[in-house]
């Protein structure tokens, strides 16, 4: 037995004596530094990120199998959880930081009120555009939430469905380049507008109508210019009006011309660099009255019994009073016709008919023509001078006989009566 205990403390003492003698593992390399991989610097209110922490040795070397932990400095604002994500809760700003064996790596956070979505985006110049070819222009997005709220500084993206014949930039310049149509769009946060532009061909020539207009002081005539291109067609563009003279005539948006003074202008029309021009004669009214009328002209459809239209048998009518006046320096002239209506059983019916036209001017002999533009029934007319009067035939077309009308001329207008108050 003695020899058994013996034998069991020597062995013991081997085993210890070779435990203590042996080799044992290396101690683990202490954290140096930790680092944030890329922390947002902001979030909005209810947003979530998750943050990633690495801890370092002395070499910069990555570390794992450590553990980390993470705060932060007002919950209230951000609160984070011991896998790194954070969740923001309230605006205001925090600090984050991640922990390992007494390193610390911090961020600063900021919360920030919630961005609206976009809901509708509008394009301010319209739907559509039309443009001249070679002309630019800028065009403006807006972008608006459902509430209608306008929601600047959202990223815009612009297109051209055809760039050939409208080019379009980043900020959503426009450039005309060829005769054509094309949709421009812009997209903010993947809602779209639209503006359909439409490039003007070239003008060539800008057609005046009438090309000679004569009116009186203070009266009104219309002008109207068409812009043509290669082949005749007309263009729809723009046109700028404008008097050379407007002490004499003026001129609006839409061609109407407004007679200032006597003398002669020019008015112009220009459209995409071409100008066409009309001549302006303003003028005065020289004014002859009716004093003798021989003959009767036959009955005519123009004087209808009231109630009973087209109903001209048995009716006869007589001139019994009117006028004839020229624009003075001007082909216009203007007749008037006081008339006394008659037939059986009828009451007298006294009406009215004026007459415009043209005087053609036969410079050698005197002699002047007046070509109704307005006159029913038909006549022919002629007309003669002696002095202070004038002797008009007018044959109708209709029927005989001639009828002269002769005419003297009207005396001036009396002076205005004074107006107290005033020399």
């Amino acid at each position: 037995m003695r020899a058994r205990r013996l034998l069991w403390v020597a062995m013991s003492l081997a085993v210890v004596a070779c435990a203590d003698g042996g080799p044992s593992e290396p101690a683990p390399e202490p954290v140096a530094s930790v680092e944030l991989v890329a922390p947002p610097a902001q979030l909005t209110v209810g947003q979530m990120a998750h943050l990633t922490a690495i801890p370092r040795n002395a070499s910069g070397a990555p570390l794992s199998g450590r553990t980390i932990r993470w705060h932060s400095t007002r919950p209230e604002v951000a609160w984070t959880d011991q896998s790194g994500r954070v969740v923001a809760i309230d605006l205001g700003l925090t600090t984050i930081s991640a922990t390992s064996e007494g390193r610390v790596a911090q961020t600063v956070l900021r919360v920030v009120p919630a961005v609206e979505p976009v809901a509708h985006v509008a394009i301010v110049e319209g739907a559509t555009l039309v443009m001249p070819r070679g002309s630019a222009q800028q065009l403006h997005a807006e972008a608006r939430s459902a509430a209608g709220v306008l929601l600047p500084g959202r990223p815009q993206s612009w297109s051209s469905s055809d760039p050939g014949v409208v080019s379009v930039s980043g900020t959503g310049a426009v450039t005309a380049l060829a005769a054509g149509e094309a949709s421009v769009t812009v997209t903010i946060e993947g809602k779209s507008a639209v503006i359909r532009i439409s490039v003007l061909a070239d003008v060539v020539v800008i057609e005046m109508d009438p090309p000679t207009l004569a009116i009186a002081v203070n009266d009104v005539g219309q002008l109207t210019a068409l812009a043509r291109g290669h082949g005749g067609h007309v263009i729809n563009t723009p046109i700028t009006w404008e008097s050379l003279d407007p002490t004499i005539a003026t001129v609006g948006l839409t061609g109407r011309v407004r007679g200032v003074r006597p003398g002669w202008t020019w008015i112009t029309a220009t459209a995409q660099g071409k100008v066409g021009s009309a001549l302006v004669i303003v003028s005065t009214w020289t004014e002859y009255v009716l004093t003798q009328v021989a003959g009767t002209p036959p009955p005519a459809t123009m004087f209808t019994i009231p109630g009973e239209p087209g109903v001209t048998s048995s009716v006869t009518y007589e001139a019994v009073a009117g006028s004839l006046r020229f624009l003075e320096n001007t082909d216009r002239y203007e007749q008037a016709f006081h008339f006394r209506i008659h037939r059986e059983g009828v009451p007298v019916i006294h009406l009215t008919r004026i007459t415009t036209g043209i005087v053609e001017h036969d410079w050698f002999t005197g002699r002047r023509r007046l070509h109704p533009e307005n006159g029913s029934p038909a006549f022919e007319v002629g007309i003669t001078g002696q002095g202070q009067g004038l002797l008009v035939r007018q044959r109708y077309v209709a029927a005989s006989p001639e009828v002269e009308l002769v005419y003297q001329l009207a005396p001036p207008p009396g002076p205005l009566p004074a107006v107290r108050g005033r020399p």
